[in-house]
């Protein structure tokens, strides 16, 4: 029903009305009706204007729905009910839209509304482009906007607090221009957003639940409690921005070549089941600003892909799942790597570098290398594939029983292979340890071990044994860093310490030995190698370097028994010539041999240990079989504070032996075993005696002495025979001679 259609007069109304409409459509031509007080839409109907509107028609929409353009409607409108904009081409409305009612844009055209409306019914953009400079040109603050297969675009930078909903596929175009949104986003239909254009939309409102987001250009922010959920794709140039985010943001999957800034903040990766790959990169910065950045991937059994050089410094967390880098894919940067899921670098040109790995899932090498730059952390899975391992930095452990078969290099930091809870771990390939490196633990490395020059070999982590299937080479220079702790019951049993069973050859090429105490380590036998093939000594094999303050040690090889131990003498009395190794608890040995201050010939009373004279200068006891004592002064003087000579025929010869005064007494040398039967026996000194507290003679065998004397402090015979060929015996002229209760026998002329 058209009412007072043509030029009205006076304070004549235009009406549209009625309940129905009409077959067709109702339409009416605006450019016919001029002049009316007013113009209003009643009734249930729905009116469609066309032609061109004046700024003086102003309309009011009682009931139904009011359908124009921005050529039919160009005055005010007063809406109680619907106002539709069907816009099929480019145009402005700068009239004020208010009351109660909605407006809708359909059409695919652009419309831009300048006015500062105040309509309460809410905004529906279901086709076509709705362009705003202000929150103010959507009407009242409470009344939502609903983007259905449609776009809302920014004409100016501002901020709205409504809700939005996204219908289907939803565009927003901020033109260049920032939109703030902090009101909350809901969706329906498939309920995705499309970001559009330069510029930055921010999204800080809560409970924003997005089916995917495509952000074709320019940057999505999340800011304060801003979130996005579903699928995101970030096309080449944009950038999704969580810096200002106060808990980071979730999504389901990623997708696409852009840029995710993190700031701070972490992404969390909800798989699911699904798989993508992402060309872009995660960094750290954004808007918000920040560094240490992470990324979280979890749920389920898909496969994320990176194939980006990623910058983000902070953690990255395989919950579940599986990340793959591809190409020239990286996440170097990142803090350390907690791999629970899969980690997969078979893909990548060149292998792939992360600075730790902790958790307890899987890495799949394939034939490439992974890297550790600066690790920190322990890793409870499985390395597999044919690949290697490069280790630059840090502490590392692995606790599993790695399968990969490449090399293992240890550059520099520390590797443990088996941590004191896990002797099982272990690696099946080779390993190398170069110079200012280590490598330890308790478990096994299957292939051979080489141990460069200035490289550390530590087994245990603290105390314990490392295996090693092959052959074990350690190169001149390199160091064995070991620790030992309380001795064996007895001197025939380990103590406990670190030690490396070598299943193949054993290869010593010059080491150096550091021996450190772990607490309690005391006098005993401590096992260092055992090997199952071939013992090749070069340069030395090994030797002795750094050792606890006042410790007594020695490197023993027992090359039938397939050993090299350590001998611990701290605190014992060694003192008994065994020289022949034959001396037991019940019978002394002795021999003929060299006496060095360095040479294993000495034993104590049960015969537990054959070592060194200690202490040195100690006082020396020659029995058993009879021998011919050679001292050499090549490593040191060699000094005592007496001797005793309880078998028959004794030569002592060589270089000069120093004889030190005890307790303001005069070294004594016996020939004798206390018993009568040492009447019958001879011993013979034949080099030089030195010393200042000169020297006494005792029990009832004799002594015979040829050498050039120099001791000085004169000479007494308590007991038996002192033989000589000449006053020159006898020490320094100086020296007197005291008999007491022995004898003097003079041979010479």
């Amino acid at each position: 029903m058209v009412s007072n259609s043509g030029s009205g007069v006076g304070g004549d109304s235009f009406i549209l009305g009625g309940d129905d409409n009409a077959i067709g459509g109702n339409t009416f031509d605006t450019g016919t009706a001029t002049g009316f007080a007013s113009y209003q839409k009643s009734g249930a109907s729905t009116w469609t204007l066309t032609g061109i509107g004046s700024t003086a028609q102003d309309w009011s929409i009682a009931a139904g729905t009011l359908v124009g353009d921005s050529t039919s409607l160009a005055g005010n409108i007063d809406d109680a009910a619907a106002l539709v904009f069907n816009q099929a081409a480019d145009g402005s409305f700068g009239g004020i839209v208010s009351g109660t009612g909605s407006l809708a844009k359909t059409g695919t055209g652009t419309l831009v509304l300048t006015g500062a409306n105040t309509y309460g019914g809410g905004t529906t953009i279901d086709a076509g482009t709705l362009s705003v400079s202000s929150d103010g040109n959507l009407g009242d603050s409470a009344g939502a906007v609903d983007i259905d297969n449609a776009t809302l675009q920014a004409g100016a930078s501002f901020a709205s607090a409504r809700a939005f909903s996204l219908t289907n596929y939803a565009h927003i175009d901020t033109q260049g221009f920032d939109l703030t949104l902090s009101g909350p986003i809901t969706t329906s239909g498939y309920g995705i957003l499309f970001k559009d254009g330069t510029g930055t939309l921010t999204v800080t409102g809560q409970a924003n639940a997005y089916q995917g987001t495509i952000i074709d250009c320019g940057t999505l922010a999340l800011s304060g409690d801003g979130a996005i959920s579903g699928t995101l794709d970030i096309q080449g140039g944009a950038t999704l921005d969580i810096s200002q985010t106060r808990a980071g943001a979730s999504i389901g999957t990623l997708g696409g070549n852009g840029t995710v800034a993190l700031g701070g903040q972490t992404l969390t990766v909800n798989l699911g089941a699904s798989n993508w790959s992402f060309d872009g990169t995660l960094d750290d910065g954004g808007i918000g600003g920040g560094t240490g950045g992470s990324m979280v991937l979890d749920d389920d059994l898909g496969i994320a892909t990176f194939t980006g050089v990623n910058g983000y410094t902070g953690s990255t967390t395989i919950a579940a799942g599986t990340l793959a880098l591809t190409g020239t894919g990286s996440i170097a940067a990142s803090s350390g790597l907690i791999d629970n899921g899969t980690f997969d670098i078979a893909g990548t040109r060149g292998g792939a570098s992360v600075a730790s790995l902790g958790g307890s899932g899987a890495v799949t090498l394939g034939s490439q290398t992974l890297t550790l730059s600066r690790a920190h952390d322990s890793f409870d899975g499985v390395i597999a594939g044919s690949g290697g391992l490069l280790f630059d930095g840090g502490r590392q452990v692995l606790n599993g029983a790695n399968t990969y078969t490449g090399l293992t290099d240890v550059h520099g930091g520390t590797l443990i292979v088996g941590d004191d809870a896990h002797a099982s771990a272990a690696i099946a390939g080779s390993a190398q340890v170069e110079n200012g490196a280590t490598l330890g633990g308790h478990g096994r490395i299957g292939g051979d071990v080489t141990v460069q020059s200035g490289g550390h070999l530590a087994p245990g982590a603290s105390i314990g044994t490392l295996t090693v299937g092959g052959n074990l080479v350690a190169a001149s220079g390199s160091v064995l860093d070991y620790e030992f702790g309380a001795p064996g019951a007895d001197l025939h049993t380990f103590g406990t310490g670190d030690n490396v069973k070598v299943d193949g050859n054993l290869e010593l090429d010059g080491a150096v030995l550091n021996v450190a105490d772990a607490g309690g380590m005391g006098p005993g036998l401590y096992n260092v190698f055992r090997w199952g093939g071939s013992l090749i000594e070069t340069n030395g094999g090994v030797a002795l370097g750094s050792t606890p303050t006042g410790s007594l040690l020695q490197l023993q090889t027992l090359s039938a028994d397939r050993q090299i131990n350590l001998i611990a003498t701290t605190g014992l009395t060694l003192n008994i010539w065994n020289a022949n190794g034959q001396a037991t608890a019940s019978h002394m040995g002795g021999g003929s041999g060299t006496w060095t201050t360095t040479a294993p010939v000495w034993t104590d009373a049960q015969a537990d240990v054959t070592s060194a004279m200690q202490p040195q200068p100690g006082f020396a006891i020659f029995g058993g079989t009879a021998g011919t004592v050679t001292v050499d002064n090549g490593a040191g003087t060699v000094s005592a504070t007496g001797l005793q000579f309880a078998s028959d025929g004794y030569t002592l010869t060589g270089d000069t032996l120093t004889l030190v005064g005890a307790g303001g007494s005069a070294p004594v040398i016996r020939v004798g075993d206390g018993s009568g039967a040492g009447t019958g026996m001879t011993a013979t000194i034949g080099n030089v005696l030195a010393g200042s507290a000169g020297l006494t003679k005792t029990d009832l065998g004799t002594l015979v002495l040829g050498g050039a004397n120099t001791y000085t402090g004169g000479t007494f015979v308590d007991g038996g025979t002192l033989s000589v060929s000449g006053d020159g015996n006898l020490g320094a002229a100086s020296g007197g001679l005291t008999l007491d209760g022995g004898t003097l026998r003079v041979t010479g002329t």
